[in-house]
């Protein structure tokens, strides 16, 4: 009985050896980084997520037919922005030219504003035609960063769809 108590009452790191103890103690440190990780991944998660996802893989044909439909077109449009600020309202210009670059008047511009890293402050806004071919909006974003405009023009039966990222400073 005696070696048996004397075994037992030695230090976990003479009764284990120092090869298992030390693998203990990586597997420790393994299961405690992934705990740290899962608590910041789950804690820093923005919500930013694809309404309908299965449903737009599904219909991914029709995405392609119809940006087939708009390269026929030959329809242009190009977006200008000046040097957009938080708070400070900023003029957004669309310019949709058709093919022959003669203006194509009559659409139906709308813009829509969306953050890729955080959820909540989209905007959707009617264009206004100023001039043949131009149509504008005045803008006020409510944070920095970088921003997504999604431009979509109809007319004649057809739709014009145009993205372009933007950068916009702090105030």
């Amino acid at each position: 009985m005696s070696e048996r108590f004397s075994q037992t009452a030695q230090p976990l790191w003479r009764r284990w050896g120092p090869w298992r103890l030390s693998l203990f103690l990586f597997a420790l440190v393994v299961i405690l980084a992934n705990v740290a990780l899962v608590y910041y991944a789950s804690a820093s998660w923005t919500g930013v997520v694809t309404q309908n996802p299965y449903e737009k893989g599904l219909a991914y044909n029709k995405v392609l037919a119809e940006q087939q439909l708009q390269d026929s077109l030959g329809w242009q449009g190009t977006l200008q922005t000046g040097t957009p600020r938080v708070g400070a309202p900023e003029p957004m210009v669309f310019t949709l030219t058709q093919r022959d670059g003669t203006p194509l008047q009559g659409a139906a511009v709308t813009l829509q504003t969306f953050r890729p890293v955080a959820a909540g402050h989209d905007q959707h806004v009617v264009l206004s035609e100023i001039a043949p071919g131009q149509y504008t909006a005045r803008i006020s974003f409510p944070l920095p960063g970088v921003w997504e405009v999604k431009i979509s023009a109809i007319a004649h039966q057809a739709a014009f769809r145009h993205a372009q990222r933007i950068h916009v400073g702090a105030s």
